[in-house]
């Protein structure tokens, strides 16, 4: 049972270390852009240093990501662990662009913080839905994130409320994570479903290609499946020894 969940994380590992090494350019352009509007907020330093971090984390991280996206080798534990580690902690400075905005007292900034967690989430749900490990260790820092935002804008001055409006904005946001995960749940049941449907049809092909190639009553090769073996061993051998077939006649069987 442990060799098999061990196994179920190295193949996860490889798909989100092909996922992450791809997306690299993707990641650094909206963190250059969330740097950006950090900066037009009057938190310049602090998106800088965020923006720092990531492009330190991302350098770290690249050639782990591309090892472990070599399938046609087998990936150690070790650097499994360490592509997880990396990849879990760089959820942190993506999600503190949010943080930083959520501080904040001009609206149009606290939407944008709102709308980068959001997103955050979104893509990790889309892009790890199928490899449980990444995805819900990733997902719990983004949730965690959103309720830390509202407890900070909830004590901020410049948006003051009755506590009663925040605990409905709180609510609302568990009903929203709870529905992510059923939703995600549902993705997984189909995508088992998709997959049952695809190894039957496999097999139901395979069926039909034994039976359109062998004689229903030996098993044996019938005459169509025996021209082809032996045109393919003329072809193999054609420069060396050839090949030699011998026929045998049978009355009466």
């Amino acid at each position: 049972m442990r060799q098999k969940l061990i196994d179920h994380f190295l193949h996860q590992t490889q798909i989100a270390g092909h996922i992450s090494g791809r997306d690299v350019a993707k990641r650094l352009a909206s963190a250059l852009l969330m740097v950006g509007i950090c900066h037009i907020a009057g938190f310049g330093l602090q998106g800088m240093i965020a923006g720092l971090v990531i492009a330190l984390l991302e350098v770290i991280t690249y050639p782990l990501n591309k090892r472990a996206s070599q399938f046609d080798k087998p990936l150690g534990l070790g650097v499994a662990i360490a592509v997880f580690g990396l990849n879990w902690a760089a959820m942190f400075p993506f999600l503190s662009f949010s943080l930083i905005l959520a501080q904040s007292d001009t609206l149009p900034f606290v939407i944008a913080a709102y709308l980068w967690a959001f997103g955050i989430y979104v893509h990790v749900s889309n892009t790890f839905g199928l490899l449980p490990a990444y995805n819900w260790s990733q997902m719990t820092v983004a949730f965690g994130t959103i309720f830390l935002m509202l407890w900070g804008l909830s004590q901020n001055p410049a948006f003051e409320a009755r506590q009663l409006y925040w605990l409905i904005a709180a609510v609302l946001t568990g009903v929203y994570i709870v529905n992510t995960f059923d939703t995600m749940n549902l993705q997984k049941d189909t995508h088992q479903a998709l997959e049952r449907a695809r190894q039957e049809a496999n097999a139901r092909l395979a069926d039909l290609e034994r039976l359109s190639r062998s004689d229903s009553l030996t098993g044996l090769m019938n005459r169509r499946a025996f021209d082809e073996v032996v045109l393919s061993m003329m072809h193999q051998h054609a420069n060396k020894q050839g090949v030699t077939v011998f026929l045998i006649d049978l009355d009466g069987f």
